[in-house]
């Protein structure tokens, strides 16, 4: 006699049949609509939904460009990769303009993933690039003689919010008053 079937599935059978259909036919609209109604049930702010909009709306039309909208188990981890050179190189943006992409693409595939919509997040661990703060410009010698700081003398007033003890550099006492500088703070 043949080898009869034991009726047990496998682990990998079990897998094949408890994943939602919608794994393997989720287009990235369908995706995109379903993340922005999780958005609103939570109650985000317009702004942010807004935002997600707009994010996940530039990274679309990019995708559309790479053919890769049909399903968005098509996105991988090297067409982030291609998009953030895109930003960089094509549209000319700067890493803290690039990051705000990143911020709004690794929210929606990790909703996707937490969802189960999508078996493998793309952005899981995705790093967001590095923003390089310039040098503080400071005052020059010559900038700095033309502040003034000269001490206003007020004795006697009890209006005056600034009022208290200064020291007078050029008689070595303290004075009622207050320096020009302290205004303009």
């Amino acid at each position: 006699m043949g080898n009869r079937r034991n009726n047990e599935l496998s682990p990998h059978e079990i897998d094949i049949a408890t994943e939602p259909i919608e794994l393997e036919t989720l287009s990235y609209d369908e995706a995109v609509r379903k993340f922005i109604a999780d958005a609103e049930r939570r109650g985000l702010r317009p702004d942010t939904i807004s935002y997600y909009k707009d994010k996940l709306g530039q990274f679309r039309r990019w995708l559309v460009a790479q053919d890769k909208t049909e399903f968005i188990r098509q996105v991988l981890r090297t067409d982030i990769d291609n998009y953030v050179d895109y930003l960089r190189e094509v549209r000319g943006q700067r890493n803290g303009a690039i990051n705000t992409s990143i911020r709004a693409i690794r929210a929606f595939f990790g909703y996707l993933y937490d969802s189960k919509y999508i078996r493998n997040n793309p952005m899981k661990g995705y790093p967001l690039l590095k923003v390089r703060k310039g040098n503080i410009e400071t005052f020059t010698m010559k900038q700095l003689r033309h502040f003034d700081d000269s001490l206003y003398s007020r004795a006697r007033s009890k209006a005056v919010e600034l009022l208290s003890l200064v020291h007078d550099h050029t008689t070595g006492q303290f004075i009622r008053g207050f320096r020009m500088l302290t205004l303009g703070w």
